[in-house]
């Protein structure tokens, strides 16, 4: 399907179009309001100026996507993957952003007013309590810092909830074999919090491990 039998589709009163593939596709000042993208493949579309109030995102493929002055209120962009977007100008406000990935993504000038995900603009080893959610149940870390800098932050994160939070996902880079020692001296760090560990090298990336820890007395 290309974006303009979509666009005459949802003039003619459809709205789901779940797991539909528009990869790359122009959608230019559309007004596709309460539309149903669930699951859908729209990687490296343009999206920009459309009006999406309403509509359901929930786990699509978005990454490098621009939706530069899109209207996305009200939105649920749950478990969707928005790597790379262009979010700038975009009007996310009342948005579900639950498990969203926006890592290297581009939300200057973005309004997320009454959403359910904060951007702290900032170092994580310079970010405090006072400016994180009251509880998490789940904490995903990918930084470009050194392993033992990446854990020893994710770590004072996570000692800050010592109850809600039940996992951690830790994605660290190990660029030379001599490292990988130090991946004991990681899962003991954990431990110590109360993580039972396990660890997998990542296939698309040889020279990155994540370490994943579910809190033993939550089990």
């Amino acid at each position: 399907m290309n974006a303009d039998e979509m666009l005459r589709l949802y003039d003619q009163g459809q709205k789901d179009f779940s797991q539909v593939n528009l990869s790359r596709e122009d959608i230019i000042q559309a007004n596709l309001t309460q539309i149903d993208f669930t699951r859908a493949d729209l990687n490296w579309a343009n999206l920009s100026g459309s009006d999406f109030s309403g509509a359901n995102f929930s786990r699509a493929d978005l990454t490098h996507t621009r939706m530069i002055s899109a209207k996305l209120i009200g939105v649920n962009l749950t478990n969707a993957d928005l790597s790379y977007a262009d979010l700038s100008w975009v009007n996310l406000n009342g948005a579900n952003l639950s498990n969203v990935d926006l890592s290297h993504g581009n939300l200057s000038k973005s309004s997320l007013a009454n959403t359910n995900f904060k951007h702290i603009k900032k170092p994580v080893q310079d970010i405090i309590k006072s400016e994180l959610p009251k509880d998490i149940d789940l904490l995903a870390v990918d930084t470009n810092l050194s392993a033992t800098q990446s854990v020893k932050e994710s770590l004072r994160i996570a000692a800050f909830y010592p109850k809600s939070l039940k996992e951690i996902f830790l994605t660290i880079k190990l660029p030379i074999p001599k490292l990988i020692p130090q991946l004991e001296n990681h899962k003991r760090a954990m431990r110590k919090l109360g993580f039972k560990v396990q660890y997998l090298q990542l296939p698309s990336h040889h020279r990155e491990v994540l370490l994943y820890g579910k809190r033993v007395n939550n089990e």
